[in-house]
């Protein structure tokens, strides 16, 4: 059973992979310019903080409701 049915499909597939890579690599670079621009090291430390204060909280949750 062939996934493709003509050569028309397999430039379809072609392009949509395409896309697909070009869209990430755009998602990426957005991600790192705004990491960049908005990083502080108030926030890393917030951030920090925060999810280990998290998990720590989490974890007597589920101790607590273990039976």
């Amino acid at each position: 059973m062939n996934r493709y049915r003509s050569l028309k499909d397999i430039e379809k597939e072609k392009y949509r992979l395409y896309l697909e890579r070009e869209l990430a690599a755009y998602k990426l670079s957005y991600f790192v310019r705004n990491a960049k621009r908005n990083w502080s090291p108030e926030k890393f430390i917030q951030n920090n903080i925060g999810s280990v204060v998290y998990r720590f909280v989490k974890g007597l949750i589920q101790k607590k409701n273990k039976p």
